[in-house]
């Protein structure tokens, strides 16, 4: 056997390690203090120690990654998406996923080019560019963790708001790095900015309307063809050539993929799962969904690969002082931008103000950094002389990038349950001993009047709620 067909081996039998991880974990008794990316990251690690012991080469694809691993997970966060919370809390999700992105891009590229004096490697140099360019690496969140432990039915606010501004952040962040890196002048005049705001406008209406033109085609073409009632295999393929096509079609246009791909599966979700037979709308969301999952959890397995076998520790340019202040700068660009934005909309347009503690869960939601983050440091790598980077400062980003995506999702993925413990939760039902809802039915002459009686109850020194329902209805 030739060692690519042993290279093809190895990815089988690393990916079977992934699924069995991601299904076995939650079933331990202390998996909610450490989420399964976690200990996909720590596999990934032992793996690769045992690769460096060998001495054997590594090295992480960008192609395939940007082509075939991320696709179906940003299109399964579309399709799979809640919709009805989603554009229920539209106003403040948009907010935070378009503003409050763009303003902590912006205070951490400028907190960290005022600090690139403490930094002995010399950081990216002393212009402005490459540092708003590693500002849009840094500011791709990966919400996983806080998602796996909020309850979308008890705390449906925060679960739809943390989820909706994590897949518009990714989408905007790599607006943001195509933006910067389009941009090759070091000048930043008036025109400049002007320019800039300009081509990050246009990406991303231009994206959307690639994956609205898209999903709409393919809405047609299978309610017209009616593959289903013959051939729902057809059908499936049919809709899954189309999404993909969303994704190519943005990257030939030079446009962003994530967000057409994500706006497709909206689109697919909303019309064109009812109009595919029930066997193949089925299959297709269970595809979507074992695709997404086997995606996420190899990339997570092949960053803690690289941190040894890829040789990130071993660079030369490897500077403490530099990954403990991205970390710094991040955390704090983040609360500023959060609080300002949380702070402004809660007196505005907003019916429901946005709780403090929901804000303090948004933030830390925010702290961890994953897979896109990692593929834009890498994208970064190969478009060093475009970003006006020399190679040691290209290497120091990503190594810098390699280790924070690490440490956030082992550090605070690992806390997120404890922080969701001591923050509690603003969503709580209250301790009231009556609650009366009053929902008129159809016959006006009916109203139903419901009585809502909630207890506490010592049972074996341990506080039981019990709930007594009596449901009254009376003629009018």
């Amino acid at each position: 056997m030739s060692g690519n067909e042993w290279e093809l081996i190895g990815c089988i039998l690393v990916l079977m390690l992934c699924v069995v991880t991601k299904h076995r974990w939650p079933q331990l008794k202390h998996s909610r203090y450490i989420h399964e990316a976690s200990a996909l990251l720590v596999v990934g690690i032992i793996c690769g120690f045992v690769l460096w012991l060998a001495e054997a080469d590594f090295a992480f694809s960008q192609s395939l990654f940007w082509d075939w691993v991320l696709p179906p997970i940003i299109f399964n966060a579309g399709y799979a998406m809640k919709r009805r919370n989603f554009f229920k809390h539209f106003g403040v999700i948009s907010l935070l996923g378009v503003f409050a992105t763009v303003g902590s891009t912006l205070i951490f590229s400028f907190l960290m080019f005022g600090l690139r004096g403490l930094f002995p490697s010399g950081g990216l140099g002393d212009t402005v560019a490459p540092y708003l360019v590693y500002g849009a690496v840094m500011t791709a969140t990966d919400s996983v963790a806080v998602l796996a432990i909020l309850d979308p039915q008890r705390q449906e606010k925060a679960h739809a708001v943390v989820f909706g501004e994590g897949v518009l952040n990714d989408a905007i962040t790599i607006v943001l790095f195509k933006t910067f890196v389009d941009k090759q002048s070091d000048s930043w005049g008036s025109e400049a900015v002007f320019g800039v705001t300009l081509s990050f406008v246009w990406l991303l209406l231009a994206s959307t309307a690639v994956g609205i033109f898209t999903g709409a085609i393919c809405c047609i073409s299978i309610r017209k063809c009616s593959l289903g009632e013959a051939d729902p295999h057809l059908e499936l393929l049919m809709t899954a050539l189309f999404a993909w096509l969303s994704y190519i079609l943005a990257e030939v246009f030079g446009l962003s993929a994530i967000m057409s791909a994500f706006v497709c599966g909206i689109m697919l979700s909303h019309y064109n799962h009812y109009n595919m037979a029930k066997e193949a709308a089925g299959a297709f969301s269970i595809v979507s969904h074992a695709l997404s999952e086997g995606a996420e959890a190899i990339t997570f397995f092949y960053i803690g690969v690289t941190l040894l076998a890829g040789g990130t520790i071993k660079d030369p340019y490897f500077d403490f002082s530099f990954i403990f202040f991205t970390i710094f700068c991040l955390t704090l660009a983040r609360g500023i931008s959060v609080g300002t934005v949380l702070s402004l909309s809660s007196v505005t347009f907003l019916p429901r103000p946005f709780g403090s503690r929901q804000g303090l869960v948004t933030w830390f939601a925010g702290l961890v950094r994953g897979v896109v983050a990692f593929a834009l440091a890498l994208t970064l790598q190969a478009k060093q002389e475009d970003v006006g980077m020399t190679s040691d400062q290209s290497r120091l980003a990503v190594t810098s990038t390699a280790v924070v995506v690490i440490f956030t999702t082992i550090v605070f993925g690992s806390c997120s349950f404890l922080f969701l413990q001591w923050v509690g939760d603003d969503e709580a039902p209250p301790d009231l001993s009556l609650i009366h809802i009053s929902e008129p039915t159809r016959l006006l002459s009916i109203s139903y009047a419901v009585f809502c009686l909630k207890k506490k109850k010592k049972k074996n020194k341990k506080q039981e709620q019990v709930m007594y329902v009596t449901c009254v209805i009376t003629r009018i």
